[in-house]
């Protein structure tokens, strides 16, 4: 059954790949429209997210953030496909990068870096335009996906312009053997956290809110230097990121304040473009109140 699917995926991609662009967003709003309208995919969570995002904005406002949102969400989803059978010079034509310099500069210092950035706009095709900008070996944390032969398919066609892909349990193992080299490592760190006693909780949007302890933890045990990988849509299907440092001295802060700097920023380039973001998440699933409640009780 897994190779079965497989073959399916291969011909779904292979379809797409012949599929011109100025006929793939017809089909990207038709299936925005559909998940919106129609199935209404995730559409209270969607509603959710913004009445506690954007309180003081009126329903006409967000229902207009929503909408756009799903055109973003479907356009990902077809240029991810469209994405697996671009060339190097379609991809660096379409996904242009600015203020490389922040990060060579560290390099040049000897300094590994972690690139943080969150689910805004077309994050997906960074494992492919990120490293024809940067010089050094860069590093993502993936998620393995259940099907192995999709799983190894994507690992090898997402490595072709040279990122290299680490399993998630895996992160630990890099930092330790790459502390002290100049290589970068990406880590996409605006998802809700499963375990909220490793969270580390910051201002966000307006509430208390749970992130991932990584960012905060690998680079202040090991001094890593943090920049920020903002992601802009310049139009569709063509992206644009710039590079910004957040600190290149973490072990020097206290405990939260670079979490609350990625957040910042984050926070900062979400009401840039509201609809970029990928308000599907279920991202205040866990209470502050209910986590004070939990710290008390033990």
């Amino acid at each position: 059954m897994d190779y079965f699917v497989f073959l399916l995926f291969l011909l779904i991609t292979v379809i797409f790949a012949l599929i011109p662009f100025f006929i793939l967003y017809p089909i990207s709003d038709f299936i925005a429209f559909f998940l919106n309208k129609i199935i209404g995919y995730r559409s209270k969570v969607v509603d959710e997210n913004l009445k506690i995002a954007f309180p003081d904005k009126t329903e006409k406002e967000r229902r207009k953030i929503k909408n756009d949102f799903y055109k973003n969400l479907s356009d990902i989803f077809l240029e991810t496909l469209k994405g697996n059978t671009l060339s190097k010079e379609s991809i660096k034509k379409r996904y242009a990068g600015k203020k490389i310099e922040v990060i060579d500069k560290l390099f040049k210092e000897n300094k590994p870096v972690i690139i943080a950035l969150g689910h805004m706009a077309n994050w997906e095709w960074g494992t492919y335009g990120v490293p024809l900008f940067i010089k050094n070996d860069i590093y993502v944390v993936y998620k393995p996906i259940q099907n192995k032969y999709i799983d190894s398919y994507i690992k090898k066609n997402r490595s072709k312009n040279g990122i290299i892909m680490i399993p998630l349990k895996q992160t630990g193992n890099y930092f330790k053997d790459n502390a002290d080299k100049a290589s970068s490592i990406i880590l996409v760190s605006d998802q809700s956290p499963s375990n909220t006693d490793r969270a580390v909780w910051v201002d966000f949007l307006g509430r208390k809110t749970a992130f991932l302890h990584g960012i905060e933890f690998y680079s202040r045990t090991y001094n890593i230097p943090v920049v920020y990988l903002s992601i802009q849509r310049i139009k569709r299907g063509y992206y644009e990121f710039e590079l910004s440092l957040l600190h290149d001295n973490p072990k020097e802060l206290k405990q939260g304040e670079i979490t609350q700097i990625y957040a910042n920023k984050l926070e900062e380039e979400i009401k840039k473009n509201p609809s970029d973001w990928l308000w599907s998440h279920r991202r205040w699933k866990h209470s502050w109140d209910d986590f004070k409640h939990k710290q008390k009780g033990k």
